[in-house]
């Protein structure tokens, strides 16, 4: 092929497509803003909720035999407010009269201090709920000093001091930036790889049968696989563009997102990519965007309109992601045979990339396989171009409909 006619055919789709709004949003202000904003107004959202409901008193009813000391530190925590029960507990709690109900009663066993204690409230109702959680607070507070108050009429306290339980996150603030990294950044990035490929697929394809700029094109002195090798540069292009943004949105928002939620933990995290993992994750995004484009624009040149190209494509942008939701828990490793599954595996390779791991197999096999994949994307695509009818826009069918057809033909002429 001669390549320079076809590099002037891609460098006029991405001007053009720099000029056209719905375009320009979809694959550079939505990667670059649209998660990053998504995740800020969520945290900060619960943030809100928390403060809401901080500041708000809960009102608790105290039932039977409630000793005296557990009824003082009840009395004496500012954000409850004690109150009595003038009806059924289900018609206080289903009233909002009453958020929690607190019923002690001498428990049927050997030690005649030991308390059974019901505690009822309606978890439909958020305020319930997390009065529920303060008043389990205290119990178990009051219950822990109850039972080290038993267990030193047994044993000295310096015996009882002597055993201890003490936690210690030994994970970096580098490490626990990467795990959340890693958790969020696959999906998000194959999501937005796929948005990048989804709009210049159907606008190159259906929207240039819509604006009766096809048969131009198809006049210029390039040959039909030279166009649509064009077009198909131009699509990756975008998807790829799209990709490395929202990676690099993420990175970097990702702390002046999460610093708010996480102040009052102690958790200095560092959200940091590793320089080595920079050519793999742009590796990756070009891979992803190669596949997802050619896959899109399949279906796209079946349609004679952009809304139509959407509804054709949607389908593929959904298949995209699904499997990418289930398969990037965290404990997943990139494996050989995880390698095998398209979109998947850049996915999972992404992840082991930002946690700083690289396996040199797996990731030969990805690689090795997102290339055969797009090959056979490719073959398929340049089958269905040599059909003068979806190539002019008057065959009425989709890709199912284009392949039963051959698949008739050839068993005819055989």
């Amino acid at each position: 092929m001669n390549w320079q006619p076809i590099l002037d055919l891609y460098r006029s789709e991405l001007r053009a497509a720099f000029r056209e709004r719905h375009i320009v949003i979809n694959t550079i202000l939505l990667p670059a803003l649209l998660y990053p904003v998504i995740l800020w107004v969520l945290f900060n959202g619960l943030l809100f909720i928390q403060g809401q409901n901080e500041g708000q008193r809960s009102r608790v009813a105290l039932e039977g035999s409630v000793p005296a000391e557990l009824e003082a530190r009840f009395e004496d925590d500012s954000d409850l407010e004690i109150v009595l029960l003038e009806r059924s507990i289900d018609e206080a709690l289903d009233a909002d009269s009453v958020h929690v109900v607190v019923e002690v009663q001498p428990a049927k066993g050997p030690i005649e201090a030991d308390l059974e204690i019901t505690v009822s409230y309606d978890s439909s109702r958020e305020h319930s709920s997390f009065a529920q959680r303060r008043v389990i607070g205290i119990l178990q507070k009051y219950r822990k000093e109850r039972l080290e108050a038993i267990a030193l009429d047994w044993i000295s306290a310096d015996e009882w001091a002597g055993f201890r339980v003490e936690t210690e996150n030994v994970a970096s603030g580098d490490q626990m930036g990467a795990m959340i990294l890693g958790l969020l950044l696959p999906l998000f990035f194959v999501i937005m790889v796929a948005m990048g490929c989804m709009v210049p697929a159907v606008d190159s394809t259906a929207g240039e049968r819509e604006r009766n700029t096809w048969e131009t094109t198809m006049t210029l002195a390039l040959s039909r696989v030279g166009v649509v090798t064009a077009k198909y540069l131009y699509v990756t292009t975008m998807g790829f563009l799209a990709g490395a943004l929202n990676l690099a949105a993420m990175t970097l928002t990702m702390r002046s997102v999460l610093e708010p939620l996480l102040a009052n933990e102690g958790v200095d995290l560092s959200f940091r990519v590793p320089l080595a993992a920079i050519p793999l994750l742009l590796a990756g995004s070009l891979v992803l965007a190669g596949s997802i484009a050619a896959a899109m624009m399949i279906f796209a040149v079946f349609a004679r309109t952009f809304k139509e190209g959407q509804a054709m494509v949607t389908p593929i942008y959904i298949a995209t992601f699904l499997p990418v939701l289930f398969l990037t828990r965290e404990g997943l490793e990139l494996t050989t045979g995880l390698a095998f599954l398209p979109v998947v595996n850049v996915a999972m390779m992404v992840r082991e990339a930002i946690r700083g791991s690289f396996p040199v197999l797996p990731i030969v096999v990805v690689m090795v396989t997102q290339a055969v994949v797009i090959a056979l994307l490719l073959r398929l695509a340049a089958a269905i171009l040599r059909a003068e009818d979806v190539l002019t826009g008057s065959y009425e069918g989709n890709l199912i409909g284009f392949l039963r057809r051959r698949r008739r033909r050839k068993a005819v002429a055989s």
